[in-house]
């Protein structure tokens, strides 16, 4: 509890510290992922979390941890599939930081691009089969609000194995 304040909150001057944010449990209780940013150190504000981010899966027993993924840039939301196999979460990522939706699996230690919008808003939401997503996409923005939004369906049929 106190190294994740350490991390998540800023000092004056700048934090000495990384951040972490958007934990999620696993299905089965036995691990929690969540963003971990190393880049945060010595910046205050909104510039904490303009740096590379990585996916950090931490067991909750014995608080070891490994981080499985990189070169991950404005990442937000982590949501496990419901067998535990997948990871989705809104971000940039690639060799090219291409913005989207991603998939990671836990399976094939791999990224797929599944959606390429812009502005995605609240979580993605996995249906019961496990082979869609969906999500909400802003499409017509005024200054900081969003005017217009769609839900969109995402079929991972194709995507899976």
């Amino acid at each position: 509890d106190e190294q994740y304040n350490n991390m998540t909150t800023t000092n004056e001057g700048g934090s000495q510290y990384g951040y972490a944010g958007y934990p999620a449990w696993s299905p089965d209780g036995k691990t929690i992922a969540f963003w971990v940013s190393f880049d945060a150190m010595g910046h205050t504000g909104i510039t904490r979390v303009d740096g590379e981010f990585y996916l950090v899966f931490l067991n909750p027993e014995d608080l070891s941890y490994r981080f499985v993924i990189k070169d991950i840039y404005d990442p937000y939301e982590l949501k496990w599939s419901a067998d535990g196999k997948w990871l989705a979460f809104f971000g940039s990522a690639g060799s090219t930081s291409e913005k989207g939706l991603w998939l990671y699996s836990l399976t094939e230690n791999s990224l797929t691009k599944i959606g390429d919008k812009q502005h995605f808003s609240g979580a993605p939401a996995w249906f019961p089969d496990g082979q869609s997503i969906a999500v909400i996409s802003c499409y017509a923005w005024e200054t900081e609000i969003c005017k217009k939004t769609e839900i969109l369906k995402y079929d991972l049929t194709n995507v899976m194995p």
